[in-house]
């Protein structure tokens, strides 16, 4: 099915060294018995490409030639159609046409998939790794372990699309270090207290830094560049994916780190086994980030299409483009630059009681406090929601980090093991618990990820008539016209923004049929509360906008998105499970379980860690979240997976030389089926709509009408 002529590579070699011993220092040291080491490499050389498809212009298109289609192209001027449907080659902006033909030309007849590549990806990495063990005596322990990890890759695996080769170099170091000491005071008390540090260098940036300056080829004029953040401008053309350097490609440079202090206590006293500890954290995030220095343009149709504008289509995006009329811009020319610091800090207690012979229980309780970053010049900013003015740390009683702290995180937990005949053939569990879940670094992010911690540039569409848009800027000169005091983004956060918290439970009979075959049946749920959710408050009001003139009016007119970080969002999952299993005798074990769920939330298409809304399109409207509730992305309501290994008996006895080379194989399967994802319709490019379509008529296919265009 490959038609590029040739397959995509999978080549993937890994290859190592492993040894270890007693400490052996000859007329120094002799570790014998008392101290021992580890020391291995590993190296992985992989090159693999997937082959992808997608719709890129024609060659008749690239020229202005719109002939082939009925629907009128006009001029975004005049908003009379072109002649015989075809754009003036005088007309044809050179900056526009250089930014169609980012886009590879097609290499196949398909209408609907018209360029299909198998782009080539190569992922390297070293992991060395080192460890000591040391006996000081006979009831105290101490190790040491040492892991480097340096994997670099360059593809287009963080793009958009991986069918167009505008690749990322992305290359990593991690280190990973620590610390044990084990020490046991009693036959019934022992201790563990484990020091561990971990630091990430991560730096990414395009094939083309240092090699390529496109903005000057291209002839795009006013955005200044530099060597390190050459790369081709993002351009998305309506109906088509993304071309150019992705703006999922960042050019970055990360480096995260964390000390870890931790202990554990052991007690076992009569019946009980106790347990107690806690951890501390001291964490950084530290960063440097572009995020399109390059430009990214966006070309919708809306000033090619015939008034009043509806429906444009991909034609008349293309001719948006060829013209040099963007439907948006954005520029980022210097970086954003933090320098995140926090802290995390843990205590447990937990009591495993054997109460009586037949019936365990398992009470505990834990607390959690996960500290919000502060950045260590304050660059960062929240918003103020009522004032329409942003917040920066200190302003107002602002605290620092833009949050008060959250220190109540106190999560139960109980289970049982009960076996109410009194025997091993029937066990019933059950357990209930609180776990928190709180924003990850990454999510506070984009509180520095705007004005004025970098300059920042955005042109989002913003016509004085939706029905009949004239254009505002060009594709040659993008930054004309331009303010970077109006049209902001602006982030902030809920300075009442609470840690999200899972509650889970479960209730289980395990019944053993014969010695070595056991079924079980389970209830499973559990359900979340005070998710993270990042949405867009400068949304259109009505929306969407209303006849006759389909106004759009937004609360901070002269802002462009204003995305809070809230713990708005819920959730919860319920599923019946079953499981038949035959632990291994006579050479066969296998494994049978089958999951009937439903998986509910109010907002779910996620990045980082952050919910933006339910579906992949998000929330309907930001004003009901509950008016968005529905199956989560990747609610999957049956499941049945089936596995097994099985050992013939050949060759199991018999000449020592047969027994060596063909006895001890395994035959080994497995087997999942699961009900497919939910589709939620979603219309593009329709103007003055909500998110989503109505269902006017049944949506489903009859049997056997199904096609990859039709299905």
């Amino acid at each position: 099915f490959d038609i590029t002529g040739k397959s995509a590579p999978n080549k993937r070699n890994q290859f190592g060294f492993f040894f270890s011993g007693p400490v052996f220092i000859p007329k120094l040291y002799n570790g014998k018995d008392k101290t021992f080491f580890m020391f291995s490499w590993e190296w992985q050389r992989q090159r693999n490409g997937t082959t992808s498809t997608a719709l890129v212009p024609t060659v008749q298109e690239r020229a202005g030639d719109f002939s082939a289609t009925s629907t009128p192209v006009v001029d975004p001027l005049t908003k009379l159609p072109f002649p015989n449907n075809q754009i003036p080659q005088n007309r044809i902006n050179p900056v526009g046409r250089g930014l169609v033909n980012l886009y590879p030309l097609p290499n196949s007849a398909d209408p609907a998939r018209n360029f299909v590549n198998a782009p080539l990806r190569k992922f390297d990495f070293s992991v060395p790794s080192f460890r000591v063990d040391h006996k000081l005596t006979a009831q105290n322990t101490l190790f040491w372990r040492t892991t480097i990890n340096q994997p670099d890759d360059i593809g287009p695996g963080q793009a958009l699309t991986q069918a167009f080769k505008y690749d990322a170099v992305q290359s990593e170091r991690h280190v990973h270090l620590m610390l044990g000491d084990t020490h046991i005071f009693s036959p019934s008390v022992v201790n563990e207290f484990n020091v561990g540090f971990v630091r990430m260098n991560r730096i990414r940036n395009s094939a083309d830094s240092f090699e390529r300056n496109w903005v000057e080829e291209l002839g795009i004029l006013g955005v200044p560049t530099q060597p390190l953040t050459y790369g081709a401008p993002a351009v998305t053309i309506a109906g088509h994916p993304q071309a150019g350097f992705s703006t999922n490609n960042a050019f970055f440079q990360w480096i995260t780190q964390s000390t870890q202090f931790l202990d554990n206590l052991s007690v076992i006293t009569g019946r009980h086994t106790i347990k107690t500890g806690g951890s501390f954290q001291k964490k950084q995030l530290n960063s440097t980030q572009w995020g399109a220095p390059n430009g990214d343009y966006g070309f919708t149709g809306v000033y090619s299409s015939p008034p009043p504008v509806a429906t444009p289509t991909r034609q008349a995006a293309i001719a948006d483009a060829l013209l040099g009329y963007p439907a948006t811009y954005a520029v980022q020319t210097t970086p954003y630059e933090q320098r995140f610091r926090y802290s995390n800090a843990a205590l447990y207690v937990q009591d495993d009681w054997r109460a009586t012979p037949s019936l365990t229980l398992n009470i505990g309780l834990r607390w959690e406090y996960f500290g919000k970053p502060y950045d260590l010049f304050d660059r960062i900013a929240s918003f103020d929601l009522a004032t329409g003015q942003q917040l920066l740390p200190g302003q107002g009683g602002t605290p620092r980090n833009l949050i008060d702290a959250d220190k109540n995180n106190f999560g139960p937990r109980i289970g049982f093991a009960w076996k109410p005949l009194g025997k091993d053939s029937v066990v019933v569990r059950g357990a209930y618990g609180l776990f928190y879940s709180p924003p990850i670094g990454n999510d506070f992010r984009s509180r520095g990820f705007q004005d004025p911690f970098a300059f920042l540039v955005t042109r989002p569409y913003r016509p004085a008539s939706t029905t009949s848009p004239l254009p505002e800027f060009t594709a040659e000169a993008p930054l004309i016209g331009a303010n970077r005091q109006t049209n902001l983004t602006r982030s902030g956060v809920d300075r009442n923004l609470r840690d999200a918290y899972v509650q889970q439970w479960n209730l289980n009979i395990e019944k053993l049929i014969t010695q070595n075959t056991l079924f079980e049946v389970a209830y499973r749920g559990s359900k979340s509360t005070r998710l993270v959710t990042n949405l867009n408050y400068n949304e259109i009001f009505p929306n969407p906008p209303q006849p006759p003139d389909f106004r759009q009016i937004f609360p901070y007119p002269s802002l462009a998105a204003v995305s809070i970080l809230e713990s708005r969002a819920a959730g919860n999952y319920h599923a019946l499970t079953t499981r038949l299993e035959r632990r291994y005798s006579k050479g066969l074990t296998f494994l049978v379980n089958y999951t009937f769920s439903k998986t509910l939330t109010d907002v779910d298409g996620s990045t980082v860690g952050i919910a933006n809304g339910a579906g992949p399109f998000g929330a309907n409207t930001i004003r009901n979240l509950k008016d968005n509730k529905g199956p989560a992305v990747f609610d999957r309501p049956h499941q049945l997976n089936l596995s097994a290994v099985y050992e013939p008996p050949v060759f199991k006895t018999g000449p020592a030389v047969a027994r060596l080379l063909l006895g001890g194989w395994q035959i080994a399967s497995i087997w999942t089926a699961f009900a497919g994802a939910y589709l939620t319709p979603s219309n593009f490019n329709v103007q003055n709509t909500g998110a989503r379509p109505d269902v006017l008529r049944n949506p489903n296919l009859g049997r056997g009408e199904g096609t990859i265009d039709r299905w």
